[in-house]
C-alpha cells in the first residue's frame, strides 16, 4: 500500500467528524439502530451489470462492516468472506442469480433477522404449520383460514411427517436452501425453513409423500393463497387470557384479538406464552408490567453503534424493569418458549425472567434480539440485519445462543398425534406441584 496512502487512511479514519450523517443516523440518541437514508435505489436496473452487482455487495458488505453489533461473533474472516462472494457478483447471468447472491452473502452473518426482499415470492401454500420434531419435518397444526377458505378440505393432519415435496427429499430440500438462509442457530435455522420453504409453490399443487401412523402415504395437495391466513406462527386469533384449572392464569402475547393483560392478579400461578410476537399494537400493558415486580430490576444492556467512529460499538445504561412495589404478584410463574421466539419476544423473555418466582421452560429461542436495520441495494432489493447489540446486565450474549430455558421441555411426534401441546401441560404440571 506505501506508506504515504497508508498514513493517508489513518488520517481519514481518525478525522473528526460532524455528528450527523446524509447516508446513515442512529434513531434514538445513543439507543439507536443504524437507520441508512438517501441511498440509491437503481430500479431501472437490469442483470447482468458488473457495476451494479458489485454497487451492491461493496454497500451491503460496509454496511454490516460498520453497523452490525455481532461482527465479533462471525467465525470466519468478514474480510475474506467479501473476497470470497466477488467472483461470486461477477458471474451472475440473471436478476434471479443476483437474488441469490445476496442472499448466500447475507447469509454468512448467521443472524435471524438477517434476509433479502425484493424479488418475486412465491404465491401459495398448504395452510398447515410444520415444525422440525425429533430431527423430522411435522405438521403441528392448521393456520387459521379466512372464512372464505374454511371450507377447504385438509389431507394434511397433525403428527403427519414429511418425506419427500415433488419428489424431493426433505433432507435433501435443507441441504439445497441453508447456503441462502441466514439464522442465529440450528432452532432458527429449521424454522424458517419449515415455515417459509417447504409448502410453499408457485402452483396450485405439490406433490407430497408422508408418514402417517407408520405408512407411508403420497397425496397431490391443493395449496392455498397466501392471504388465506387469518394467523402466523407468530400470532393467532386466540384470547389474550385465559383462566385454566388449577387457578392458573395464561397470557397468549401472540393474540392478535389483542386486549389488556390484567394488572390486578388473582390467580395464585400464571403462564405467559411467549411462543410468539407481542402484537404490540393490540396488546396493552405488556411492556410495563410492573404488578409482576416489588422493585426496579436489571435486566439487560445494549450496545449501539457511532456516527463519529463508524464500527465502534459501546454499552449504553443498564436498562432496567419494574418499580418499588409492596403489593406485587408473588405467584409462581412460567415462560414458555420456543424457536419462535424472537427479537421483542426474547427480550420479553429477559424481562419478564428477573421477576420472583419465574422460570423459563420450552427450548433454544431463536437468537436474534435487537432492533432491525434495513439497507436500500440496487434493483429496488432491501436487505435486513440486527442493528442493536443485546445483552444481560452482565454483559453476556443472547444472539446466536438465544434464551436457554430453565427447564427444557420439547413437543413430541406422539404428543403432535393426539393433539397435546407437552410444554403447556409441563407448565401446568410444573405450577402444580410447587
Amino acid at each position: 500500500m506505501g506508506t504515504i496512502l497508508s498514513d493517508r487512511l489513518k488520517e481519514i479514519r481518525d478525522a473528526e467528524r460532524d455528528t450527523a450523517s446524509y447516508y446513515v443516523n442512529l434513531g434514538v440518541i445513543n439507543m439507536g439502530n443504524a437507520v441508512f437514508e438517501h441511498e440509491e435505489r437503481y430500479s431501472k436496473c437490469t442483470f447482468p451489470n458488473i457495476d451494479y452487482q458489485l454497487l451492491s455487495l461493496f454497500r451491503l458488505w460496509n454496511a454490516i462492516q460498520y453497523y452490525f453489533p455481532y461482527k465479533y461473533l462471525l467465525k470466519d474472516n468478514w474480510n475474506e468472506i467479501l473476497l470470497n462472494h466477488i467472483p461470486l457478483f461477477l458471474e451472475i447471468t440473471s436478476r434471479m442469480d443476483y437474488e441469490s447472491a445476496l442472499k448466500r452473502f447475507i447469509a454468512e452473518i448467521h443472524d435471524t433477522h438477517a434476509g433479502i426482499y425484493g424479488g418475486p415470492t412465491k404465491k401459495y401454500l398448504v395452510p398447515v404449520v410444520i415444525r422440525f420434531i425429533e430431527g423430522k419435518a411435522v405438521v403441528t397444526e392448521y393456520y387459521e383460514l379466512k372464512s372464505e377458505f374454511k371450507e377447504e378440505k385438509q389431507i394434511l393432519q397433525p403428527g403427519d411427517v414429511i418425506l419427500r415435496i415433488n419428489s424431493e427429499a426433505v433432507d435433501s430440500i435443507i441441504k439445497r436452501i441453508t447456503p441462502y438462509i441466514s439464522a442465529s442457530n440450528e432452532a432458527s435455522l429449521l424454522r424458517r425453513i419449515a415455515v417459509d420453504e417447504l409448502l410453499w409453490s408457485n402452483d396450485t399443487l405439490l406433490y407430497v409423500d408422508y408418514e402417517r401412523n407408520g405408512v407411508v402415504e403420497k397425496s397431490r395437495i391443493k395449496c392455498l393463497p397466501n392471504r388465506m391466513r387469518e394467523s402466523t406462527i407468530f400470532e393467532k386469533p386466540h384470547p389474550l387470557v385465559t383462566v385454566l384449572p388449577s387457578d392458573i392464569l395464561y397470557l397468549y402475547l401472540g393474540s392478535n384479538i389483542g386486549g389488556k393483560v390484567p394488572q390486578e392478579i388473582k390467580a395464585k400461578k400464571m403462564i405467559i406464552d411467549l411462543r410468539a410476537y407481542p402484537v404490540m399494537k393490540k396488546i396493552e400493558g405488556y411492556w410495563e408490567y410492573n404488578t409482576l415486580y416489588p422493585s426496579s430490576t436489571n435486566f439487560s444492556i445494549f450496545t449501539h453503534g457511532s456516527l463519529l467512529q463508524p464500527g465502534l460499538f459501546t454499552f449504553g445504561p443498564i436498562i432496567k424493569a419494574g418499580k418499588e412495589n409492596e403489593d406485587y404478584y408473588q405467584g409462581k410463574k412460567v415462560i414458555l418458549v420456543n424457536e419462535v421466539t424472537q427479537s421483542h419476544a426474547e427480550f420479553m423473555t429477559m424481562k419478564y425472567r428477573c421477576t420472583p418466582n419465574t422460570v423459563v421452560m420450552g427450548s433454544t429461542t431463536a437468537g436474534a434480539d435487537g432492533n432491525c436495520s434495513s439497507i436500500i441495494l440496487p434493483g429496488n432489493f432491501r436487505a435486513t440485519f440486527t442493528g442493536l447489540g443485546v445483552y444481560y446486565p452482565d454483559k453476556s450474549e443472547t444472539q446466536q445462543i438465544g434464551i436457554l430455558p430453565d427447564i427444557e421441555v420439547k413437543n413430541t411426534i406422539q404428543g403432535i398425534c393426539k393433539g397435546r401441546d407437552e410444554v403447556l401441560e409441563a407448565a401446568i404440571k410444573y405450577l402444580n406441584n410447587k
